[in-house]
């Protein structure tokens, strides 16, 4: 038996327009229990997503495109477009018209797919909830950035998520 456990993998699919990303990360760092990687356009996290397992991801609403060309035009045509819902409906709803037509899904979603998501974004739950009821997400995996952000608001979201994943 390994007396050092594997640090959960996290995934931060982040596009940095906020200051503290690195208050935000510090935490999930230094509690010693997670890998945390952070990607800042919504290309890159479905490369890493198609590339690594990750124990977490959390996806923030409004990000960049990256060198995507469908993403590219979906941000130009708008530039408040929520490019983290074409990811997460990608990935687990890949038939849904969110859904990127460019990017090839290993495998039909599973369940436990579903359980490794998470929201961390400006935008109010309000706007979302027809979004999470269609992606299978519930609010408890929801965190809200504005002024009054705590420091371990990522690290009480990962542990939400991992804390879910024990009890299924």
């Amino acid at each position: 038996m390994n007396a050092f456990p594997e640090k959960k993998r996290v995934l931060w699919i982040e596009d940095g327009a906020i200051t503290e990303v690195p208050y935000l990360a510090a935490p999930v760092i230094t509690s010693g229990k997670y890998f945390l990687r952070i990607v800042n356009n919504v290309d890159d996290g479905l490369r890493q997503i198609l590339k690594e397992n990750y124990d977490v991801i959390i996806v923030d609403i409004r990000n960049l495109p990256g060198e995507n060309k469908e993403l590219q035009k979906i941000y130009r045509a708008n530039r408040t477009a929520r490019l983290g819902l074409n990811l997460l409906y990608t990935i687990l709803k890949p038939d849904h018209e969110m859904a990127l037509s460019s990017i090839p899904v290993k495998h039909a979603p599973t369940p436990e797919d579903t359980l490794k998501f998470g929201v961390l974004t400006v935008e109010e739950f309000s706007e979302l909830r027809e979004h999470f009821a269609e992606l299978g997400l519930s609010q408890d995996v929801y965190s809200m950035k504005n002024r009054r952000l705590s420091k371990k608001a990522l690290l009480e979201l990962v542990d939400t998520i991992v804390d879910r994943q024990m009890q299924t």
